[in-house]
C-alpha cells in the first residue's frame, strides 16, 4: 500500500506494468534508477572493500527504451490463438503482452504479424519465438522453437514470411522437446534464407548466429567497450588474454591496440563465429580457443604465452576459483573485469587482492535500463605495478 508516493514515483508508461515480469524500475524516473543504481555498486565496495573507495559516474542511456536486440518471448494457447508474453515474477503464470517497451519496435511489429500465421498450424507445438535484430544492420533472424520437428506447413509460413518483411535474412527452427526451462535445443534447422545475420558496432562488423552470445544492447555495449579500452591501456608490445570472449567482441574490438589478442570460450560454435568475425574484419593479430577459461589459461602457460593484460567477462556467478588461480599464474599487469553481478564482482576482487592484485578504478554502466540489474567494468593491477 503507498501511504505518500515519493516525489520521484512516477506513473508506469506500460499498461503490463508491475504484473510483467521483466521490467521492475518503470514507476520510478530514469534519473532516480541511475542514482539507485550508483548508490547499489557505491555501496557495496564501500562496505566490502574499501570505506574510502569512490565509484566512477554511472554511464547511462540517452534513450532506455527499445534498447533490446533480442526478443525470446515464451508462446501460450489462448482463445485458440497463440499468444506471446512474459512470465509473471517468479512464476510460470504468462501475462500476454502485444508489445514491449524495451525490446525493438521492429521485433514487437514482427512477432504481433507472425503469431495468427503459426496460429494456422499444430498451435500445441509452439513453445517460444526469438527475434534478434541487428540494431545498426536492421537485418531480422527468427527462430521458432517447437516441441516437434515435423510441423506441417511451417517451412510455407517461413518462406512467405522473408517475402513480405525482406528485412528478415534468416527464418530457422529450433527443436526442443525437452520439457525443461532451457530455451533452444540443439537442434536448428535453416527453413529460409541464411544462417547468420550482420550487425555493427563501432567500426566492427559482427555475424550473429541463433546461439552467439552477443550483447542485447549494443548502444551500451559501445561504452562499456570503449571504457575496457581505456582501462586496459595497451600498447604494440601487449599480449591480452579475454576470458570468457564469446563471439569475440571484446577481444576484437582491443585487437588493434595490441601485439596480439587471443579469445577464451567454451562454447565451440561462440569461437567458430569469433573467428569468423576477425576475418570478417580483416583482423590478423587476434586467435581463439575453445576451452574453459581456467583451462585455456593453463594452455597459455604451457604455450609459455605472457599476456601482459587479461580480460574478463564472466556469467553472474563470476569467476571460479581455478580461474583466479591461472588468472594469478599468468601473473598479467592489468586486469580488466566486467561483471554483471555487482556482489560475485566483489566477492572476487577480495579474493583477487590476496593474490596480489590491487583496485584502481571501477565504473558502473547501465546495459539493462528499467530493471535492477548493473554491469560494472573494473581495472585491477599488480599491486608492484600501482602509482
Amino acid at each position: 500500500e503507498i501511504i505518500e508516493p515519493a516525489k520521484e514515483r512516477i506513473v508506469p508508461d506500460c499498461k503490463y506494468y508491475p504484473h510483467c515480469g521483466g521490467c521492475s524500475l518503470r514507476h520510478v524516473s530514469y534519473q532516480e534508477e541511475g542514482n539507485f543504481k550508483y548508490s547499489m555498486v557505491q555501496e557495496l565496495f564501500q562496505r566490502q572493500i574499501s570505506p574510502d573507495f569512490k565509484v566512477e559516474s554511472l554511464i547511462k542511456m540517452d534513450n532506455p527504451n527499445h534498447y533490446r536486440n533480442k526478443l525470446q518471448a515464451p508462446i501460450s494457447i489462448s482463445n485458440n490463438k497463440l499468444t506471446w508474453g512474459f512470465y509473471r515474477t517468479n512464476s510460470h503464470d504468462l501475462i500476454p503482452v502485444s508489445t514491449c517497451q524495451i525490446e525493438d519496435e521492429k521485433a514487437n511489429e514482427l512477432m504481433n504479424e507472425l503469431l495468427p500465421l503459426l496460429s494456422k498450424l499444430k498451435k500445441e507445438t509452439f513453445r517460444h519465438v526469438l527475434v534478434k535484430t541487428g540494431k545498426t544492420s536492421k537485418e531480422v533472424m527468427i527462430v521458432v522453437i517447437t516441441r516437434d520437428k515435423e510441423v506441417l506447413g511451417l517451412k510455407e509460413v517461413a518462406q512467405q514470411f522473408i517475402l513480405d518483411h525482406p528485412e528478415v535474412k534468416s527464418f530457422m527452427q529450433n527443436i526442443n522437446p525437452k520439457e525443461t526451462n532451457v530455451i533452444l535445443g540443439r537442434e536448428l534447422v535453416l527453413l529460409v534464407g541464411q544462417e547468420t545475420i550482420e550487425d555493427t558496432l563501432g567500426n566492427l562488423r559482427f555475424k550473429i548466429s541463433a546461439f552467439s552470445f552477443y550483447q542485447v544492447n549494443p548502444t551500451q555495449a559501445v561504452k562499456l567497450y570503449n571504457i575496457v579500452k581505456d582501462y586496459a591501456q595497451l600498447t604494440k608490445e601487449d599480449i591480452l588474454v579475454d576470458l570468457y570472449c564469446g563471439i569475440g567482441t571484446i577481444t576484437l574490438w582491443l585487437a588493434d591496440q595490441a601485439q596480439e589478442v587471443i579469445g577464451i570460450e567454451i562454447v565451440p560454435q561462440a569461437i567458430e563465429n569469433a573467428q569468423e568475425n576477425a576475418e570478417l574484419n580483416s583482423i590478423s593479430n587476434a586467435r581463439f580457443i575453445v576451452s574453459d577459461a581456467s583451462k585455456g589459461a593453463i594452455k597459455l602457460l604451457d604455450e609459455k604465452v605472457k599476456p601482459s593484460v587479461i580480460v574478463v567477462d564472466p556469467p553472474r556467478k563470476g569467476l571460479d576459483e581455478p580461474t583466479i588461480e591461472a588468472i594469478a599464474t599468468l601473473n598479467p599487469k592489468r586486469l580488466v573485469y566486467v561483471s554483471c553481478n555487482p556482489a560475485t564482482l566483489v566477492r572476487d576482487i577480495k579474493i583477487l587482492t590476496d593474490k596480489g592484485f590491487g583496485l584502481v578504478k571501477a565504473t558502473p554502466v547501465d546495459m539493462f535500463p528499467r530493471t535492477p540489474h548493473v554491469e560494472t567494468v573494473v581495472l585491477m593491477s599488480r599491486v608492484e605495478n600501482q602509482p
